[in-house]
């Protein structure tokens, strides 16, 4: 499964110099399968996806448009996805629905004549509108499980599966009932049967896509206002055993830099936990390979693993797109540095790629513990650092650090640079000795 997002930010779109970075349009993002297109929410995001869809592929569109509720931010996108205003193309909206009003209804209320020049009857690929509850469907090759969250109207949250991979949706909801941890404990104590049914549902997820609205401190003034503070989204995913967290549903006034605060704060509550979580947040235009998280076999023509820790996420992005063009290469990705380690045990690749600084290990700290470790003390290592000096460097290369970048870098340099070293690596395999550094 590939999952893009397109739209991260609640309640309204907010764009501007101070949201550049995670995005300012309000929720929607794509997940694609071999046998699927499948839309979660439909706000403000919608309309760069749908532009998106319609340049790439060749009518018809079949896809799927699963609502997690019908607030304004999650479905304004929906009268400007030009899927739906192209003949010849066929969508199904999921969604729950009120009582004595259905999605179709709330959906056409928007699109009325006070407040929009089209109905909803005149979208040229009309719609199959399905109002559903707590179930389970198949969609193409993806399984979809359906359960009711915590907000204030009636909303779904999503798990989708697909060849052994596992995504959860779940934005809008807050905690049902007080949690917290007592004192030798190293699970969060849920005292609501309901976070304890959520934690469920949620269990074994490769990415938790979760509502991260508030901080704890926040949250004190906003309860029953329908959204999660960051330390219960990390107390769910440590709970359910997910392998990343995608801190999702920004708040309005959150800047970029508070937005990296918080995920600065929800690792270290991760690294005081002593768990293996990976912690990003949501920013429009990442891309998530869920498979490069371990959950799907490699396909049959991989010649070579490349590990990349980078805790920027478009950084992470434009790497993880750049080696993804060299043939026969599999991109794995971490966003810190504990997470790049067990990772590295894991698959052993033939090649590193660490930022410099990162939360818990630094590419330093992480080396020494890659060099420490018999089945991978030969395994090349490039440090991407903008701060690189000769004396840091002349220490790298003491430590065992292969090679150094520095940032800003062209995708064609490194993927030069990434081609000659996993090239070496192919005379190692004959030779069976020890690439060398490059000074």
């Amino acid at each position: 499964m590939k999952v893009q997002f397109w739209g991260t930010r609640g309640s309204l779109p907010v764009p501007g110099p101070s949201t550049v970075q995670f995005g300012g349009n309000t929720s929607c993002v794509q997940l694609s399968t071999p046998d699927a297109l499948i839309v979660l929410d439909c706000g403000t995001g919608a309309r760069a996806l749908g532009k998106a869809l319609m340049a790439q592929r060749r009518a018809p569109l079949i896809g799927h448009l699963l609502l997690s509720h019908t607030h304004w931010d999650h479905i304004q996108g929906f009268p400007f996805f030009l899927p739906l205003l192209s003949a010849g193309n066929h969508f199904t909206v999921y969604c729950a629905s009120e009582p004595g009003k259905t999605v179709r209804d709330v959906l056409s209320g928007q699109m009325a004549y006070p407040y929009f020049p089209l109905g909803l009857a005149q979208l040229q690929s009309p719609a199959v509108y399905r109002d559903i509850g707590e179930e389970r469907f198949q969609i193409g090759d993806v399984s979809v499980t359906s359960q009711f969250l915590n907000h204030t109207t009636l909303t779904l949250g999503y798990r989708l599966e697909c060849a052994g991979a596992t995504v959860v949706y779940a934005t809008d909801t807050e905690p049902f009932g007080s949690y917290g941890r007592q004192s030798g404990q190293d699970r969060c104590d849920f005292a609501h049967d309901s976070d304890r049914r959520f934690a469920a549902f949620v269990d074994g997820a490769d990415v938790l896509i979760h509502d991260a609205q508030y901080t704890a401190s926040e949250y004190r003034d906003k309860i029953g206002w329908g959204h999660s503070p960051v330390e219960y989204a990390v107390e769910i995913a440590l709970a359910a055993h997910a392998r990343h967290l995608v801190l999702f549903h920004h708040d309005v006034d959150r800047t970029d830099a508070q937005v990296t605060e918080l995920v600065q704060a929800a690792r270290a509550m991760v690294q005081q936990r002593g768990g293996g979580l990976l912690v990003s947040a949501a920013a429009e235009g990442l891309e998530l390979d869920v498979s490069r998280a371990g959950t799907a076999p490699p396909p049959e023509d991989v010649r070579f693993s490349v590990l990349v820790a980078e805790d920027d996420p478009a950084i992470a992005s434009l790497v993880a797109d750049t080696l993804g063009e060299l043939a026969g290469c599999r991109v794995c990705l971490a966003a810190d540095g504990a997470q790049a380690l067990e990772l590295a045990r894991e698959i052993q690749p033939d090649l590193l790629l660490l930022d410099i600084v990162m939360p818990g290990l630094d590419g330093y700290e992480l080396t020494q513990r890659i060099r420490a470790d018999e089945k991978l003390k030969f395994v090349p290592v490039i440090i991407l650092t903008g701060q690189a000096s000769e004396s840091t460097e002349a220490e790298g290369f003491h430590l065992g650090i292969s090679d150094f970048m520095r940032k800003p870098f062209a995708p064609a340099q490194l993927k030069a640079r990434v081609q000659m070293w996993l090239e070496r690596q192919l005379e190692v395999r004959d030779l069976g000795h020890a690439p060398t550094s490059v000074s």
